[in-house]
């Protein structure tokens, strides 16, 4: 139940068009379900091993300690309880977990051994397994988005505005791969209530002597830019405007 790593781009080549350019606005996508936002029912957090529930690119593993401490940091200053099993417990109890839910899959009246396990399915058992008194689940996972040029050195995306490195003429625009935190929060019987974007980090950085784009050494690497990820991605479920 583990995800598998797929290899990210050493190197882009392909280099964005040198212009002019209105900027644009910096959207934030997030769905919550009606009626669903934080209460007071709400008091225990299972926070899930950071990037183990989607097939996550090679090359956003740096930062992963970092900012499962910030999501700690940012769910607890909401008041919740936050319960975080470790990789190992983890991926042993998603086994279990889903082994459970296949044999109830499969005993359905119209289930078919073609039929895919959700892991919408796997969650209640999850629980069991972990042995969690949690009100939600949280699984968070960093992913590729793509950025868009709105200025000479200001890319934008989800929430964020991050500036690159170095200087030169005219106006970028064009776009080009960055790194988001996607957070999804299901309740106890495994329903989707709350999913929400958070740009991180730029991931390549400009080389003009070769025309192209390299992969940054330092990518993800920035406490303060994580953490505006983290609560971008969140705190809608909250209720509330938040300066991140």
């Amino acid at each position: 139940m583990h995800h598998r790593l797929s290899r990210l781009w050493t190197t882009l080549v392909l280099l964005p068009f040198i212009g002019s350019c209105a900027s644009p606005t910096i959207k934030h996508e997030y769905v919550i379900s009606p009626g669903r936002e934080f209460g007071p029912s709400i008091e225990t957090a299972l926070l899930l091993p950071l990037n183990e529930t989607i097939e996550t690119q090679a090359g956003l593993e740096q930062g992963k300690a970092t900012t499962t401490a910030l999501l700690v940091e940012y769910l607890t200053s909401k008041g919740l309880a936050v319960e975080q099993p470790t990789t190992r417990d983890y991926r042993k109890a998603a086994e279990i977990a889903a082994n459970v839910a296949q044999r109830e899959l499969l005993a359905g009246e119209s289930a078919s051994a073609s039929e895919d396990l959700a892991f919408t399915d796997v969650i209640p058992h999850l629980l069991v397994a972990l042995e969690s008194n949690a009100d939600i689940i949280v699984a968070p996972n960093m992913v590729l988005r793509t950025g868009k040029y709105g200025g000479a050195k200001s890319i934008r995306w989800d929430g964020v505005r991050r500036n690159e490195r170095g200087t030169r003429g005219g106006n970028m625009t064009g776009t080009l791969p960055v790194a988001s935190l996607f957070v999804v929060l299901y309740d106890t019987e495994g329903i989707r209530i709350f999913s929400g974007y958070g740009g991180l980090d730029l991931l390549f950085q400009l080389n003009m002597g070769k025309r192209r784009y390299d992969l940054r050494e330092d990518r993800l690497q920035n406490a303060d830019h994580l953490a505006e990820g983290v609560c971008i991605s969140l705190h809608p479920f909250f209720g509330h405007a938040e300066d991140c």
